[in-house]
């Protein structure tokens, strides 16, 4: 697969590119508001998913004219391996963006006749499709060895290259399964839904290429924190519908709730900053007030905790994992699928800089059956040697044959990160 990269980081200087994207961040944002009056799988949510990636699209062409064009563009193109020859053949699109447009819906990308979807992996970065190699990452040098040796060689077949990277005792990659911390009447079908992954994840490995780690009961956020480096992937599962209780996974509306006595928390959302994450913006101005003495350091450190509470996080039975807390112990694994309430917007992007190479998460409400049927194709497809980016195509697809081609369900997802990350290279 050729990955083509589309560098759309300077779009806001086009004023009409700027102003689409204000115009598709603000219908996607609406989207659950409107699932929950039309119906979460209704046609009407298809159209405006529509409509919301013709908006995309026409944004990227307002920023320049022939980007979606082959040719004389930039990017990396995937190994040649024999066993995937006829799976792993088209151009897959890698979106370059700067934080703020990273979690907006690129994956309902639609030119005005169809989703790119159908015949185009896409995914979308901070970088380039070739900068995993510059970061360190150690998937990306495998990668590249594989490019070389097929460079020199010509192409080899999967197990070739599993014998290769993985020499007789070495330990098969692993994927961690975290249930929900309170998934009330989906408790069963949660449950359930880990011995499905591990299923589908074998199903079709040449050479297990990886195994779902499942746990009886659900570790202490510490000790997943801790442990983290020992894994290759994290898959947390819990309520798709609604956001957690007592809270709505990060939004403004219940910053206000948290106790502060001394106002700290009211001055520092009058001096949020425009185009500043809102949270950063809080924490930074609690700290500046601690440090010149307006505030206590004891009142400063409550204020701070209570707000990064009800920021959006993974909920285990024991407790919040933070995406920050992974990225500080350097514990994040390189895959982290979080089938979590529309976790693409709230959690995506700390991911990534919290050292994850590719985040998959809901972009609207999903029924927990659908949602887990969803995590089984991807699993599926990841095992059988594919890339990350092509196996989130392959599932979707095959979502849109289950349920037909007017239910919107198959564009529920989003992925961001690099593509190319394959479960050979873990």
């Amino acid at each position: 697969m050729r990955w083509i990269d589309i560098d759309l980081r300077h779009c806001d200087e086009t004023p009409n590119s700027s102003h689409l994207l204000e115009r598709a961040a603000a219908r996607s944002g609406d989207l659950c508001r409107l699932q929950a009056e039309h119906g979460f799988d209704s046609p009407f949510i298809l159209r405006e998913l529509e409509q919301i990636g013709q908006l995309l699209f026409k944004a990227c062409q307002a920023h320049d004219p022939a980007v979606f064009s082959p040719e004389h563009k930039t990017g990396t193109t995937d190994p040649e391996i024999l066993d995937l020859a006829s799976r792993d053949a088209s151009d897959g699109y890698h979106l370059i963006l700067s934080d703020r447009h990273l979690a907006l819906p690129w994956t309902c990308l639609h030119n005005g006749v169809g989703f790119l979807l159908e015949h185009h992996p896409i995914c979308a970065a901070r970088t380039g499709s070739q900068h995993p190699l510059e970061e360190g990452k150690t998937w990306a040098r495998r990668r590249e060895d594989v490019i070389f040796t097929g460079q020199a060689l010509g192409p080899v077949r999967l197990d070739e290259i599993i014998d290769r990277m993985r020499p007789q005792g070495c330990a098969v990659p692993e994927i961690l399964y975290l249930g929900a911390g309170d998934p009330g009447p989906d408790a069963t079908a949660l449950d359930r839904q880990g011995e499905n992954l591990l299923k589908s994840l074998n199903a079709s490995a040449r050479g297990r290429l990886a195994d779902m780690r499942l746990l009886n009961g659900s570790p202490t956020p510490g000790r997943v924190i801790k442990s983290g480096y020992r894994y290759q992937g994290f898959h947390f599962a819990d309520n798709t519908m609604a956001p957690p209780a007592g809270g709505d996974g990060g939004f403004a509306s219940e910053w206000l709730g948290v106790s502060d006595r001394d106002g700290v928390l009211a001055d520092a959302m009058e001096a949020e900053v425009v185009g500043v994450d809102p949270i950063t913006a809080l924490l930074d101005d609690i700290n500046e007030r601690a440090d010149s003495g307006l505030v206590s350091e004891a009142i400063a450190g409550r204020t701070a905790q209570a707000l990064l509470e009800r920021t959006a996080c993974l909920r285990t039975q024991d407790g919040p994992v933070n995406p920050e807390d992974l990225g500080y112990h350097r514990a994040t694994p390189p895959l982290v699928f979080s089938n979590t309430y529309c976790s693409l917007r709230e959690l995506g992007e700390r991911f990534l800089s919290a050292g994850a190479s590719v985040f998959v998460g809901p972009q609207a409400r999903i029924p927990v059956t659908r949602s887990g049927e969803f995590a089984q194709d991807y699993y599926f497809h990841l095992g059988s040697g594919v890339s990350a980016g092509e196996a989130f195509r392959l599932a979707a697809l095959d979502m849109r044959d289950r349920t037909g081609r007017w239910d919107p369900v198959w564009l529920f997802y989003g992925m961001i990160g690099h593509g190319s990350l394959a479960l050979q290279y873990l």
